[in-house]
């Protein structure tokens, strides 16, 4: 950005919003001269055609410090900041969902988490806020605040939204849903206060709106520390790694084949591992008509769509109209020899335009020490599916 061809960013702009009609009305107030006053006005309709949409200071905020300001330079990106205005209201649509579950007469003010009976989701939430008020006492004392919006980010979206809330859906009544409902407000409650430096007007009127008969600041209370916050249990963290990738690929591959969730039955396999603990995440998550588990001794379905997620774990999604899966194949099909034409045709202009790179690339593998060489050779001719000896 340069001041004197009039493409700088006024903060206000970014705040409010502002139309490119006014963007460029800017401009003609600046006395410069006409061509680069036409030139400074084809550069604001070339990066902002519809104006700036008004983001607000903390997303403004929240965006500047995601940035390493360590870095000599800085491209500032205004959708980057347009990003963060969508965190802000993610934060503030969870926020009424949490309130919504535990309800308008709950206080929150005296709960004891550590003493109640947690459920393995419980167990593995807690373990994640607890990493999060780590990495913020870490970062923030090396002053890389671009690594605590990130952690921040990643907690709320990642941990949170994606998996917590979407499990505590289920839940209506009794001892789990009360659990359920004091997590969600201590995890909220600490969230609030580790972003509160970042985006003070958005926590303070979360915040205000939280506890009941609050009359304390949530800039006055203290930030989370490490020594409050010793929940971590790796066996715990190393099945919901298991849960999410048999979640994602389940999804993913009920995607690849335009299967509606709402209508399909999902079965798991494992072996040598249990995940039934678990089995209210992942029906969350994956929002099926049915999923269950198989044991080693049951018979596998028919008509199914399989999938290992990893070793020992295989997916089974079944299809009722096997015509819609043969419509699929075909398709994916034609898209791989298009992919394959398309291969060809840039293989055809790279020879073209550098007819010496074969030569150059035998001459760099011929440098190479024989075991190396061997390994290469393996690999091209994996790929290229040619004998080894023709490849050079």
């Amino acid at each position: 950005m340069s001041k004197s061809l009039g493409n700088v960013i006024d903060p206000m702009d970014v705040i409010f919003g502002i139309s490119l009609k006014d963007l460029q009305k800017q401009v003609d107030t600046l006395g410069f001269d006409p061509v680069e006053m036409e030139t400074a006005k084809k550069g604001q309709h070339k990066d902002f055609p519809d104006g700036i949409q008004e983001c607000g200071t903390d997303a403004l905020r929240f965006g500047l410090c995601s940035y390493q300001f360590k870095d000599p330079e800085i491209r500032m990106n205004i959708d980057h900041v347009q990003n963060y205005r969508q965190f802000c209201n993610k934060v503030w649509q969870a926020f009424k969902f949490v309130r919504q579950q535990i309800g308008p007469n709950f206080d929150g003010r005296n709960i004891d988490i550590s003493s109640m009976s947690s459920s393995p989701i419980d167990v593995w939430i807690l373990g994640r806020l607890s990493h999060l008020v780590k990495q913020c006492d870490k970062h923030f004392n090396n002053f890389d605040l671009h690594l605590v919006t990130q952690a921040l980010y990643n907690f709320w979206i990642n941990d949170f939204c994606a998996i917590y809330l979407e499990y505590s859906k289920q839940m209506t009544n009794g001892e789990t849903f009360c659990n359920v409902q004091r997590v969600l407000f201590f995890c909220t409650e600490t969230f609030l206060r580790a972003l509160s430096p970042f985006m003070p007007y958005l926590t303070e009127e979360l915040y205000q709106r939280l506890l009941i008969q609050n009359e304390t600041s949530i800039c006055m209370v203290d930030y989370p520390i490490t020594e409050n916050y010793p929940w971590k249990n790796e066996a715990i963290e190393s099945d919901m790694e298991l849960v999410k990738n048999v979640s994602s690929g389940t999804l993913s591959l009920m995607k690849l084949f335009e299967l509606s969730p709402k209508s399909s039955e999902v079965y798991i396999q494992l072996q040598d591992c249990s995940l039934d603990t678990y089995m209210p995440v992942i029906s969350s998550q994956l929002k099926t008509k049915y999923v269950s588990f198989l044991a080693d001794d049951q018979p596998l379905p028919c008509r199914c769509l399989q999938k290992e997620i990893s070793p020992g774990i295989t997916v089974f999604v079944r299809i009722e109209d096997a015509s819609k899966i043969k419509e699929q194949l075909h398709k994916l099909e034609l898209n791989r020899l298009a992919t394959l034409k398309k291969i060809e045709i840039l293989e055809k202009k790279r020879r073209k335009n550098h007819p010496d790179m074969e030569d150059k690339e035998k001459i760099y593998m011929s440098r190479l020490d024989p075991g190396r060489l061997s390994e290469k050779q393996v690999l091209l001719s994996a790929l290229t599916g040619q004998p080894i000896e023709r490849l050079f």
